[in-house]
């Protein structure tokens, strides 16, 4: 049923068209001369010729036989008799206009002229019509190539062709110089003529490609860009967007861009088809990298979005990798131990076990002020740690001492340093034949560690402690003047006192704070 009611609507149009011409014939024919139609109207009026028949006509067309009696045109199966005055042209032009009327003689169409006059050849006439034109208006240049090409392809002359396409071309070039740069639809539309026009489909991507570059740059400068849309329509329209990029042609895409209308518009079919991929990359990489964290924290995240959609970005994917790496090692000290293990696994995987190493020391090292405060058992857990992930056992030993010092009674701490080949010297636990660590050197360790110690003046807590406390209370009995200072951040009371003929404070107790 609808193959009948499209083969119906066609006849109808064709029908219409006929009608068309045929009333174009006859006004033609009643006019000037120089309005004469054309042998390709009058054939395809072909079918009201009975109408036609004793009326007053004017034809022009190429003629391909011509004597004394008759003629030919190309292109049309008519016999055009010639008047018996009839004087051959002189010029070498092939257009001849003729004046007369249709007749049927014996059942058969024949044309008899009554005059016959020379004409320009086509090219000259499109030279001719070319200089009158406004060449600014892009619908005369779409006119003129339309005939030019129409009249070519009737006549088989490629020359004629070929420039009524360049008009077509030329004309579309101007209408696109007068678009705004964000008139996409209007781009859209040029995409659209070179369709109907049959023109080369490089012109049609052109002009889609200018059109999704001008929907990009408007969308991109929305406060909330949704960039899906433009997506499908890139998709649909550039056919390279969904083919990968290969990894050696990142210089190409510095190339695209650096100047990407400019860049597309000089490139063949081929590098086109590349460019199609690094435009669609360039938008889905402003979808995924406006949720990218400033500080690189959700670096992984990213990159793995970018892995699913555009895997030939490996640098930038690895670069987000990295990103994230930095950002977790820069706070290793406050991350659990679950994560700093599974940090520290990610740098193994990366080949870099030193990296690896540095985060779990750094974590490490951390934990042993709080260590210190929380007392010997916590010490002694943190030099297990040291040995287990860091196989540091000098780390280990100086913690297994500071708990011997905060509870000598502790017999685990004693036990493995003695199985550790240390030995007790002054309240000391030191390796045979290693000197004895003055009072000062372990007072500047603590002070490196950030360890409060009983006997440090205050100048000596407040360097370990980084800084002076947040709240100081004072008190004085018989002889004596005491203060104890709070750390309320760290959690840390220090008691310090003096005797009154002494100068300054010292540490006599440090305990948690209340």
């Amino acid at each position: 049923m609808n193959a009948m009611f499209s083969y119906s609507r066609r006849m109808k149009v064709a029908g219409w068209c006929a009608a068309l011409l045929f009333c174009a014939i006859v006004d033609r024919a009643a006019a000037a001369p120089a309005d004469a139609s054309s042998i390709q109207e009058f054939m395809e009026a072909k079918n009201n010729w009975p109408q036609l028949v004793g009326r007053p006509l004017n034809l022009e067309g190429r003629y391909t036989v011509l004597s004394n009696s008759d003629m030919q045109f190309a292109g049309c199966s008519v016999r055009f008799l010639l008047p018996k005055t009839f004087l051959r042209p002189r010029s070498d032009s092939k257009n001849l206009e003729v004046s007369g009327h249709l007749e049927k003689q014996n059942g058969v169409f024949v044309f008899v002229v009554s005059s016959v006059k020379s004409r320009p050849s086509d090219l000259e006439t499109l030279e001719l019509k070319r200089v009158i034109i406004d060449s600014r208006r892009p619908d005369a240049l779409y006119e003129l190539g339309l005939w030019a090409r129409n009249r070519g392809a009737f006549y088989k002359d490629d020359d004629l062709v070929r420039s009524g396409t360049e008009l077509l071309e030329t004309g579309l070039s101007r209408a696109f110089e007068l678009l705004s740069a964000d008139d996409v639809d209007g781009m859209r539309s040029l995409a659209a003529r070179v369709v109907e026009y049959g023109l080369p489909d490089r012109l049609r991507i052109q002009y889609l490609h200018e059109a999704n570059r001008s929907a990009f740059d408007k969308e991109r400068m929305n406060d909330k860009p949704e960039y899906q849309s433009l997506l499908s329509r890139i998709t649909g329209d550039l056919p390279g967007s969904s083919t990968l990029l290969p990894p050696e042609r990142d210089l190409l895409r510095r190339d695209y861009l650096k100047e990407p209308r400019l860049a597309y518009r000089l490139a063949d079919a081929g590098t086109r088809r590349l460019f199609d991929r690094i435009f669609y990359g360039e938008v889905v990489l402003a979808e995924i990298e406006r949720e990218a964290a400033a500080d690189g924290s959700n670096g992984e995240a990213i990159a793995e979005k970018i892995t699913k959609r555009l895997p030939e970005h490996t640098e930038l994917i690895q670069w987000y990798r990295d990103r994230e790496l930095d950002y977790l090692t820069g706070r290793a000290s406050a991350l659990s131990r679950e994560q700093v293990l599974s940090l520290a696994d990610r740098y193994i995987a990366r080949g870099k076990p030193e990296r690896a190493a540095d985060v779990k020391r750094q974590w490490l090292d951390a934990r042993v002020r709080n260590a210190s405060l929380d007392g010997p058992v916590a010490l002694i857990e943190l030099g297990e740690d040291y040995l287990n992930l860091l196989q540091d056992s000098g780390s280990a030993a100086r913690m297994y001492q500071l708990a011997y010092e905060a509870n000598p009674q502790l017999s685990t701490a004693s036990t493995w340093l003695t199985e550790q080949g240390y030995e007790l010297h002054e309240g000391r636990w030191t390796l045979p034949g290693q000197a004895s660590q003055t009072e000062r050197d372990r007072l500047a360790e603590a002070i490196h560690e950030g360890r409060v110690l009983v006997g440090m003046t205050g100048a000596q807590v407040r360097a370990a402690l980084g800084g002076a406390p947040s709240s100081v209370v004072r008190m004085a009995t018989a002889g004596q003047i005491s203060e104890i200072w709070l750390y309320a951040e760290l959690g840390i009371s220090v008691q310090l006192a003096r005797r009154s003929q002494q100068r300054q404070l010292s540490v006599r107790r440090v305990t948690d704070a209340p």
